[in-house]
């Protein structure tokens, strides 16, 4: 069975590192999909992820990168959101039938990881014959924080339900140690690494929570941890995402 993970940047893959272990585990087989060109250092950190998914037993031919290849660029993930559905129904229809697809919690952390979920629901919906089910992981979010505050793989309540699989000492340490892979993102890891490592160690599971539908509304309410930053206004994005991707026009 064929397993999908989409993410929006490389490195992205920490939110799931025990879920990509145990289907390597049970035998399925995993792709992973990037859908942003990685920023700058887009060669470098498509290596270091490539690295960590190798440590997970992940083939590199499973491992794809469109960001990259059609130049869709980081932090602005929205303009290209069109082209991204139509790439992914594509992804699906080849690889159907797939077990389960893994993509960014609808979370207002970052604009990018929202246009993957919002795109990768519209592409599953587009091959539903294809796609048994769809499962929301969190990265981060500014869920009840101010400023540059946010939380770390928390799952927001209003996505419904959350799954929680236990995971072995063993498993949680070696998935805070695949955090310190990424010396390219230093900076930002300089912010992240505690709070992931902290949720990995005391926490205890890996968070998952069904998605139903698409939703359209604002993640949460307040400010959102993007628009916080000022990587884009919710306007700007949800104008973006409401845009009709298989829809012809004509000169």
């Amino acid at each position: 069975m064929n397993t999908v993970f989409l993410f929006a940047h490389q490195d992205d893959e920490y939110g799931v590192f025990p879920a990509l272990h145990e289907h390597r585990r049970r035998g399925d087989a995993v792709h992973c999909v990037y859908l942003t060109d990685g920023g700058p250092q887009a060669q470098r950190r498509c290596r270091e992820s490539l690295a960590v998914l190798a440590e997970l037993d992940i083939a590199a031919e499973h491992v794809h990168f469109p960001g990259c290849q059609y130049s869709w660029k980081d932090g602005r993930l929205y303009e290209q959101y069109a082209d991204c559905c139509r790439w992914l129904v594509r992804l699906l229809a080849e690889l159907a039938p797939v077990g389960t697809v893994y993509i960014p919690a609808w979370e207002g952390g970052h604009p990018d990881h929202d246009t993957v979920h919002a795109a990768a629901v519209v592409a599953a919906c587009r091959q539903k014959k294809s796609v048994s089910r769809i499962r929301q992981f969190s990265l981060y979010n500014g869920y009840r924080c101010s400023g540059l505050l946010f939380r770390a793989m928390l799952p927001l309540p209003c996505n419904g339900p959350v799954l929680h699989t236990p995971l072995p000492l063993t498993l949680r340490l070696r998935c805070i140690r695949l955090c310190l892979r990424y010396p390219s993102q230093w900076k930002t890891w300089l912010g992240l690494f505690f709070p992931v490592a902290l949720r990995y160690l005391f926490t205890g599971t890996q968070q998952t929570q069904a998605v139903l539908s698409q939703r359209r509304d604002r993640p949460h309410a307040g400010q959102l941890y993007y628009e916080r930053r000022g990587f884009c206004t919710w306007e700007t994005l949800s104008a973006a995402l409401t845009t009709n991707p298989f829809e012809v026009h004509h000169e």
